[in-house]
């Protein structure tokens, strides 16, 4: 995750004050903490499930496309985000359908903007603008509360990069 991505997202979950949030495709305590430290500074004071489609010591292991068992091992939250998570997925499609399902209330989804291939374990090339990023969850009966990219930024040996982020409110 960026640092100017992680900023806006950070105040966007502020804003909406869920009691509870799921975040899909959470990296290992290590990847968050000590590597990238501003990702469990986003989140700081919120009451977090981490996930991960890797088994991963005291965190749910899910597959984000098979909607069935998704449902059957993530508690009812208020917000479900997918962040830097969508670009890793097989079918984007799905991937989107079952976390508008797991959701109770709000979803928050981001994506590279301008960032080169990373295959972590793969990269399928999705680098969707905000507007389209919103226009999916549109599609699928969510309201669109804020669709924004993060303003560019020197990250690692990329230039410019920059994320597209949207949260959206079941309906």
């Amino acid at each position: 995750m960026l640092l100017n991505e992680a900023c806006l997202i950070s105040e966007m979950i502020d804003e909406i004050q869920p009691a509870s949030i799921l975040d899909c495709g959470s990296g290992s305590r290590v990847d968050r903490n000590i590597i990238q430290p501003h990702i469990a500074a986003t989140f700081a004071g919120h009451n977090v499930i981490w996930s991960d489609v890797r088994p991963i010591p005291n965190q749910i292991q899910c597959d984000y496309a098979d909607g069935e068992a998704l449902a059957e091992k993530v508690p009812t939250v208020d917000l479900v985000t997918a962040l830097s998570l969508l670009e890793h997925v097989e079918d984007v499609e799905k991937t989107i359908d079952n976390l508008v399902r797991i959701t109770s209330k709000h979803l928050m989804l981001s994506v590279p903007k301008h960032y080169p291939w990373h295959g972590c374990p793969i990269d399928n090339a999705f680098r969707p603008s905000a507007e389209e990023l919103a226009a999916k969850l549109t599609a699928r009966g969510m309201t669109v509360i804020r669709a924004v990219e993060s303003p560019p930024e020197q990250f690692g040996n990329v230039s410019a990069a920059c994320a597209s982020i949207v949260l959206a409110k079941k309906e």
